[in-house]
Formats: structure tokens, sequence, C-alpha cells
């Protein structure tokens, strides 16, 4: 090989190392500032009967997930209360 493409294809190998290691460099300061863990949420627990049983089963969610949960709850009553076909109409005196 020629004196010069040699020298180019070293200096090519030479520049792509410590751009390699620029980047490891500047990712290790981020990762360990990253060992900060995020706040998880308190686990609120409620015995719920189900249908059929008459032992409780405890299940224990978050609050947002409750509150997911009991309005799930509320919509699904609201569904059946609707579509009731055997609801006697009010009599007036």
């Amino acid at each position: 090989m020629s004196s010069p493409l040699l020298a180019a294809i070293t200096a090519g190998f030479l520049i792509a190392s410590t751009a390699e290691a620029q980047d490891t460099a500047t990712v290790t300061p981020a990762s360990a500032a990253a060992p900060a863990q995020p706040v998880k949420e308190k686990k609120i627990c409620r015995g719920i009967i189900p249908t059929g049983s008459m032992m409780a089963k405890r299940f224990c969610l978050t609050k947002t997930e409750w509150a997911e949960f009991n309005r799930l709850n509320d919509e699904d009553q609201d569904k059946a209360l609707s579509k009731r076909i055997n609801v006697v109409p009010p009599t007036t005196p």
C-alpha cells in the first residue's frame, strides 16, 4: 500500500475511535444521574365480595386504579338500570 493511503486509513480509524470515545464519555454522566427512582404510588387494599361467594377477596390497587375501577362500576350500573324492562311506572293518586 502507498504511504498516503495508509495514513488516510489510519487517520479515519483514529477519528472514528475518538468520536466513539466521546460518545461514551457523554453517556456516562447522564447514566450516573439516572438512579433517581420514580415515586411509586401507594397501594390501597379493599375486600370485595364477588357475586356468588360469601368470602371476600382482597384487591390492592393504586388510587388512580381505584378511581378507574369505580368509574367503570358506575357506568355498568347506569347501563343496567337504563335497560330494565320490568319497571313499574309510578302511579299518581
